[in-house]
């Protein structure tokens, strides 16, 4: 995932590098009762993220973020895509770059690692002094905004598991962690991802390999 990003300019203080993040609209948990049962985080127990303010008028945006030619009709499958944490942290420090794609997709599964390579990432550009203190809060709130939107799905011994098995290519063990949890929530949900995010070259490869459309590489 590291490979994914580019140099990060230094940043400086909040709201000098213009960015407009898309707002996402809400989702509900939809893992069926099974080994990989996804849920939606909404509170930043793990991290210390910062929990953002929500104004009236973006509670208000909430309600129509979707585009008609968007909005799922009764009875219909939203879009739905998995997501890496390579695609979230470029929303988040490159937003100018961000997936095209990713304003069509209705709703968003990832790994609860997702999380947390996010908030290491950060820290890291901190630690290397290529973010300031107030670019870094920044980042984490953007990141915990885009988290809590996604239906994050736990890290255990199936996934784990299946991680550990043959994959095409040279994958990192996170990388390969990402690439199970979405073909295991797929066997799951009983349905196909519409959509595999990533700017990761290599799992892109992968996750192709497996049968997935993938987007972002």
């Amino acid at each position: 995932m590291q490979g994914a990003l580019e140099q990060v300019p230094a940043l400086g203080p909040r709201g000098s590098r213009g960015h407009h993040q898309r707002p996402r609209p809400p989702r509900c948990a939809r893992g069926p009762d099974s080994r990989i049962a996804s849920r939606n985080h909404q509170s930043p127990q793990s991290g210390g993220l910062p929990r953002p303010q929500a104004s009236a008028a973006a509670a208000a945006g909430c309600r129509s973020r979707r585009s008609p030619a968007r909005r799922a009709t009764q009875g219909s499958e939203s879009l739905i895509a998995y997501t890496d944490a390579s695609v979230i942290l470029r929303i988040v420090l490159f937003a100018e770059r961000r997936l095209p794609e990713w304003q069509t997709i209705e709703e968003l599964v990832s790994s609860e690692l997702a999380g947390t390579e996010c908030r290491r990432t950060i820290q890291r550009l901190r630690s290397q002094n290529r973010l300031d203190d107030d670019a870094t809060m920044e980042a984490l709130s953007k990141a915990h905004e885009l988290i809590a939107d996604i239906d994050l799905i736990p890290v255990r011994t199936p996934v784990l598991t299946r991680a550990g098995d043959p994959f095409p290519g040279a994958l990192g063990t996170l990388d390969a962690i990402h690439l199970a949890t979405a073909l295991l929530w797929q066997d799951d949900a009983n349905r196909k991802l519409d959509a595999f995010l990533t700017h990761d070259l290599e799992l892109g490869r992968a996750a192709r390999a497996m049968g997935l459309r993938v987007l972002g590489c």
